[in-house]
């Protein structure tokens, strides 16, 4: 557990101002929301509810380009995956997959609340149990049958990418990636639409 800890302060090390920079960023996108001024209240909180389904969909984008810069800071030396020397490789890559999962909680929570904010303003009153339904059970409900798949597959990719480019070529890896994807995203679909299907569902 210890040797797991320090790779969690190393993967904030490299990654705080990704983290700080994508929680950050819903600063912005609050300021945006203030902007939307339409006159009819329906139309107002749907311009804003599509702003904030834009901010989730670019955050996990970024999240995306987060966990997978193992393929780059591989190619510049800064360490290297070893996939065949358990624990530390696995261990390792379960501490990225970690940390970035962390944010994620963080940051679709954070929307999480900006919806309540936005409800409010359209003067939409929650009691406590629809609040902690839409700042906790929805986000975490969403993100466990999309972002995190999703950022699994990716972390399995760019570990993949970077085992071949230790030592083959480039083009060997990027053809397996260009050919395998669209199989490997329809298995990763029908995996998410089971695992839905199977968790509870919110009114």
């Amino acid at each position: 557990m210890k040797s797991f800890g320090t790779l969690l302060w190393l993967e904030h090390r490299r990654s705080w101002v990704w983290a700080v920079s994508l929680i950050g960023s819903l600063a912005f996108w609050a300021w945006g929301i203030k902007q939307v001024l339409v006159m009819d209240v329906g139309e107002r909180f749907g311009i804003r509810a599509g702003l904030l389904g834009l901010a989730a969909i670019l955050g996990a984008l970024v999240l995306c380009l987060m966990i997978g810069r193992i393929r780059s800071e591989t190619r510049h030396g800064q360490y290297q995956v070893l996939l065949l020397t358990p624990p530390n490789g696995y261990v390792h890559i379960a501490a990225r997959y970690l940390y970035v999962a962390g944010v994620a909680v963080a940051y679709f929570i954070a929307i999480g609340f900006l919806y309540w904010w936005i409800a409010a303003l359209a003067g939409i009153h929650l009691d406590a149990r629809s609040l902690l339904e839409l700042t906790l059970a929805l986000p975490l409900y969403g993100m466990s049958v999309t972002i995190l798949p999703l950022l699994a597959w990716t972390l399995l990719l760019m570990v993949f990418i970077s085992a071949f480019r230790i030592s083959g070529p480039g083009w060997i890896p990027g053809t397996v990636m260009l050919l395998g994807t669209p199989f490997a995203a329809r298995w990763l679909w029908d995996g998410i639409i089971r695992v839905s299907y199977s968790l509870p569902g919110w009114r």
